[in-house]
């Protein structure tokens, strides 16, 4: 069969360009994951904010300890809290990218459908 300029546009529109939005979805995907580090961020979520912590000091002194101890409680808090502002943010905008990704889908084939009920009621 001959390749017609009307058989490789009907290529493009169904095949290529459609996995092309799906493949510009997963990239964006990809790029808030890391943008936000997410993965980085999830297993750490206690972790100390920038590893400041209180050394206990050699020996034990009741007020040195429970000063450290105190310290270092509150750094994990502060960590604790910025990871998760981050995370729920870089979530947030996954869902963003999903939703967009899933109307740009559907508004190209609906694209399509809108040129041919013009074409037609012209007609």
């Amino acid at each position: 069969m001959a390749n017609t300029i009307f058989i490789q546009f009907f290529s493009w529109y169904f095949l290529t360009f459609p996995l092309k939005i799906l493949e510009n979805g997963k990239d964006f995907m990809i790029w808030c994951w890391r943008f936000f580090s997410i993965g980085f961020f999830l297993p750490r979520i206690f972790s100390p904010w920038h590893k400041d912590i209180t050394s206990y000091g050699r020996g034990f002194d009741l007020v040195i300890w429970f000063h450290a101890a105190a310290w270092n409680l509150i750094s994990r808090f502060v960590g604790a809290i910025l990871r998760l502002f981050f995370i729920i943010i870089g979530l947030g905008l996954e869902v963003v990218v999903i939703a967009s990704t899933v109307v740009c889908f559907a508004a190209w084939f609906g694209l399509l459908g809108l040129i041919i009920y013009l074409l037609a009621s012209v007609v």
